[in-house]
């Protein structure tokens, strides 16, 4: 007889999963009836239902629930009819869990039947209990203190254990701090005291002879050296022992190593956001570091190659450092690991390792990762110049002195006959520099634009102007220009590097080569999650429902002509529409009628407009209205008809709930495939739809609801987990598996290698990003486009939806052009609090972080002068504030508030309060319903005030002027004294200065008598 093949063990028991359905149902109910507005998460047992739910369907082949709302609309439906079987669950073929969108007395029977799941297993109990808190408090310093007592004091006399206790930041773990610590052994015992080791703090113990005493930690950097030793009678604490091995001794080469960079004048941080990482180096584009301790070389070897080039979303460069420790343990470590890591695969960094990739850093000025790839033609530069070039002193890496030169071809190529000093001009992003260019090549634009993403760091004035000193002191033999006594940049031959000129011309003329995705799928085993704050675990089984063949997106550039159709084409168009609706029962949008309402009119070749019956798209095109003409149905109609006509369409709406509800209605007619571009704040969304489609009272389920199974919070494989909890809506490990290793300290485990989820093809959370791919209609927001990458398991290649959506549409169409330009304006140019109570006031929030960030490192990072000279700038940025604060509060009680009456609420630059100044000081304030006489813009001290006031504005540390002189060095003392009746004192001096020197011959005498007036 042959036994029929055993569920897998992953599978969920249908019983358990009819039972939270009902369990969720009724508790979605409660949240329903309560009036209040719809937040996420959805009830946990309604969500683990979803999940499990999905892997029932998937095993028996049967259609899964695509989101909540879609499972709300199952359990409307008779038991018997689902397609999904229940076999083994207390239910009968005709009851329902809803009906008319309530729970019935069934729902409310399998509703009680819940209980809890298994509860998740702790592992590292004090470690998470520690973070816990710290982070409950937000107090990361506490963290920090705690990793570096464990570090450097792994044995402490009781007495110092108390005084260290006291500190501020270890108070708040101090009950976590005492259970880290057990008394030191009896055998730690002898002659009354107990003896510690000098090169590590931890106890030395005795050998068999009882005579000789040696370190137990055989990591320890100096095994033979003697410590401190206690009286025993005082008493000795000392750490556990899974502490020492997992924190203390990988722990000592964090510190030298945080150390050692340090000393080379960069930021550094140790265990950043809560242990993320073992070390951050650099505040920009970080590198980070995980230190490890692994004994044996041949496992660490298996690691490395799964994981030694894994670099997260965050960082730049990520790192596996080996300490000395353990070379200094095992001399054959370093050999036994290379041969370890065949041909092929990842191996030990040479060149100093991380110490010697951050000085190097450090020298460079350019490169770096994104969405491009760019360090090709790099690597070939400096190989050109190893033989040739050491730089030595303040000579520049051979990878800066090319981003220096590379910065002089785009002067010359592109603003010939400019100094160099007029580099940065070109850089950031204003045409300053263009008013002296005559003629400035067709290509311009495209060299500047790939110039940017490679040399950005070049922007900055004080810093170029460094860079081109250490440029010229390099030897004439390896540089490629010199300046002329003006300061051009002049073209030299080169004996080295011949091929740099056909090098650079490719870096600034052709497109620079997307970053690779690199995705790869998790296999069975065991992983954690990095996408949750503990690294929470799951095993994937071996027996997964198969995933259907990925489609990647075809991201190919489109030849693009121009479009042109009939308005005849466009009426028969949107009654095909008109009809589809009606053999589809939906309610008439009466399309064509609509259409007919709407009048074209084209620009003439005498500028004026007149009826057209043709659309041409050509290029740009900018279709005027007023409110409710029809844009938007001309909009929808064209879409439609372009569609038909085997076009691809990009549709750019105001916000993600507009873009389904186009995507919704859109897709109901023949030949149009439209999917949204979502953004990444899925939570948002799916609260956004609840509330615009409420369910009716009494109800759980909309009417006719849209959207959801785009927006859906499904997770499959949180099922697999069996947990009583589900995962948080941004939890989801879609591409956050990292495979788990037994042997593996207890840190450092999140610089493994990202895994993705092997269900992620079928996954109904992906459907609208899997939809994309085979959609002849995108429709998204300003803000998809911009932030939202491309999924890596959908194309070879890292970029935005933004240049996907360029690459392979045929038609842009932007719906209220004038909001989405504001949206743009908004992320590129935006208006940025600076101050307030908000988390996005600017001064306050970098203020604090800065702080922090210092305070944590003990100040090392002040070594960098651009990290001095923006500390400083900062904090006069905020002197600067509370003055001006001060003097609002003043206004707010001075007769007709006059400062505060020149502030608009909505806008206000320093050239509008000047020009308010400069208004009220000669003689032209406006009183309340009357305005100055016309030509009061003429009056002469008007003029004088406002080209001084103009003057200062431009440069207000240095500028000339007979005002704007003064006013400039005014500026500075207020900054400077911290007396306030001195700061008062010297504005009094200027203005009677001031008031002196317009009373001066040459002045005209109109100015004259209103100064004396004022005083």
């Amino acid at each position: 007889m042959i036994e029929p093949p055993s569920d897998p063990p992953w599978l969920p028991t249908p019983q358990v999963a009819v039972a939270q359905l009902a369990s969720g149902i009724l508790k979605y109910a409660q949240q329903t009836a309560s009036g209040d507005a719809f937040r996420l998460p959805y009830p946990a047992n309604l969500q683990l239902a979803l999940d499990r739910l999905t892997l029932l369907a998937w095993h028996q082949g049967a259609p899964a629930p695509a989101s909540v709302v879609e499972l709300l609309q199952l359990a409307q439906e008779p038991f018997g009819d689902w397609k999904i079987d229940l076999t083994g669950t207390d239910v009968d073929p005709d009851e329902a869990l809803l009906i008319y969108g309530r729970p019935t007395a069934a729902c409310e029977e399998l509703g009680s039947l819940r209980g809890d799941v298994e509860g998740e297993i702790r592992e590292n109990a004090l470690l998470r209990a520690v973070m816990d808190k710290s982070r409950a408090h937000n107090a990361p310093q506490s963290y920090i203190a705690f990793r570096e007592l464990l570090i450097r004091q792994p044995a402490i006399a009781a007495m110092e254990l108390d005084a260290r206790l006291a500190d501020p930041d270890l108070a708040l773990l101090a009950d976590e701090v005492r259970q880290a610590y057990v008394e030191a052994p009896t055998e730690a015992m002898a002659d009354g005291v107990i003896r510690t080791c000098g090169g590590c703090s931890g106890l030395r113990l005795p050998l068999d002879d009882d005579r000789t005493w040696v370190c137990e930690d055989e990591t320890c950097p100096a095994p033979g050296t003697a410590g401190t030793d206690h009286p025993a009678s005082e008493g000795v604490w000392w750490l556990r022992r899974e502490l020492r091995t997992f924190i203390t001794a990988p722990g000592r080469a964090e510190l030298r190593i945080a150390d050692a960079i340090g000393k080379l004048g960069v930021s550094v941080a140790l265990w950043p956001d809560f242990d993320a990482c073992d070390i951050a180096v650099f505040a920009e584009r970080p590198w980070v570091a995980d230190i490890k301790a692994w004994r044996n070389p041949v496992r660490l070897a298996r690691r490395l190659r799964e994981r030694l080039f894994t670099v997260s979303p965050e960082a730049e460069r990520a790192y596996v450092v080996i300490g000395q420790e353990q070379v200094k343990a095992h001399p054959r470590y370093v050999a036994r690991l290379r041969q370890a890591c065949p041909p092929g695969t990842a191996g030990p960094a040479n060149r100093g390792g991380l110490r010697g990739g951050v000085h190097r850093r450090r020298e460079a000025p350019g490169g770096g990762r994104g969405m491009r790839q760019t360090n090709t033609i790099r690597n070939r530069f400096t190989r050109a110049l190893r033989s040739h070039y050491t730089p030595t002193g303040d000579q520049p890496s051979p990878s800066r002195l090319m981003d220096t030169e590379l910065c002089l071809y785009l002067l010359e190529t592109v603003a010939a006959g400019q100094t160099a000093h007029g580099v940065p001009a070109l850089l950031d992003g204003y045409r300053a520099l263009w008013d002296a260019v005559p003629s400035p090549p067709a290509d311009a634009m495209v060299r500047l634009a790939n110039a940017r993403a490679l040399l950005w760091r070049s922007q900055r004035p004080y810093g170029w102007d460094e860079l081109l000193r250490a440029y010229l002191s390099a030897p004439e033999a390896v540089r490629g220009y010199h300046l002329d006594p003006l300061g051009r940049p002049v073209r030299r031959q080169c004996s080295v590097a011949t091929n740099r000129w056909a090098w650079y011309e490719q870096m600034l003329t052709e497109p620079l080569p997307f970053a690779a995705t690199g995705v790869w799928f998790a296999a069975p085993g065991r992983y954690r999650m990095s996408s949750t704050a503990r690294g929470q675990g799951v095993t994937v089984p071996d027996n997964l429902p198969p995933a259907p063949a990925p489609a990647l997106h075809d991201l190919a550039v489109q030849t693009r002509a121009p479009i042109e159709i009939t308005w005849q084409e466009l009426v028969e168009t949107a009654r095909g529409m008109d009809a589809a609706d009606l053999e589809a029962g939906r309610s008439s949008h009466r399309w064509e009628e609509r259409l007919q309402d709407v009048t074209l009119q084209i620009r003439l070749a005498d500028h004026t407009f007149g009826d057209a019956a043709t659309l041409c798209i050509d290029r740009i095109l900018h279709m005027v209205g007023m409110v409710s003409v029809g844009k938007s149905t001309l909009v929808t109609i064209l879409t439609t008809w372009a569609a038909q006509h085997d076009l691809r369409i990009t549709i750019v709406v105001g916000d993600n709930s507009a873009a389904l509800r186009m995507a919704h209605e859109l897709s109901r007619y023949d030949g149009v495939v439209a999917a949204p571009v979502m953004g990444q704040n899925r939570t948002r969304h799916a609260e956004r739809l609840h509330r615009l489609q409420p369910p009716a009272p009494g109800r759980l389920v909309p009417s006719e609801p849209y959207g959801f199974d785009l927006v859906s919070t499904a997770c499959p494989l949180d099922a697999v987990r069996d947990k009583g909890t589900p995962l948080e809506v941004r939890e989801a490990p879609c591409q956050h598996l990292i495979e788990t290793d037994p042997d593996a300290p207890v840190d450092g485990w999140r610089d493994g290698t990202r895994r993705t989820c092997p269900l992620w093809h079928r996954c109904q959370r992906h459907e609208a990003a899997r939809r994309l791919v085979t959609a002849n209609v995108w429709i998204a927001t300003p803000w998809s486009l911009v932030h939202t990458p491309v999924p890596g398991p959908l194309s070879h290649e890292q970029m935005r939806y933004l240049e996907a959506a360029w690459r392979r549409s045929d038609l842009f169409l932007v719906d209220e052009a004038d909001q989405v330009q504001a949206n743009l304006d908004e992320m590129f140019a935006s208006a940025q609090v600076l101050l307030g109570p908000s988390q996005e006031a600017w001064i306050d929030e970098i203020g604090a972080r800065v702080a922090e960030k210092l305070r944590a490192t003990g100040r090392a990072p002040v070594r960098s002068r651009q990290i001095r000279r923006f500390t400083t700038a900062l904090n006069q940025a905020r002197s600067a504030a509370d003055i001006i604060y001060q003097l609002l509060q003043r206004d707010r009680v001075r007769a007709g508030k006059p400062v505060l009456n020149w502030l608009d609420p909505d806008y206000f630059t320093a050239w509008t309060l000047f020009n308010s100044l400069a208004k009220d000081w000669a003689g032209y304030t406006a009183t309340k319903g009357h305005r100055p006489d016309p030509g009061w813009d003429n009056d002469p001290l008007y003029k004088f005030l406002r080209e001084q006031f103009n003057a200062f504005i431009d440069e207000p540390t240095g500028a000339s002027g007979e005002v704007a002189e003064g006013l400039a060095t005014l500026a500075e003392a207020q900054l400077s004294d911290t007396e306030e009746e001195t700061r008062e004192d010297a504005v009094r001096q200027w203005l009677t200065e001031l008031s002196d020197q317009v009373s001066s011959p040459g002045f005209d005498g109109e100015l004259v008598s209103w100064f004396s007036g004022v005083w």
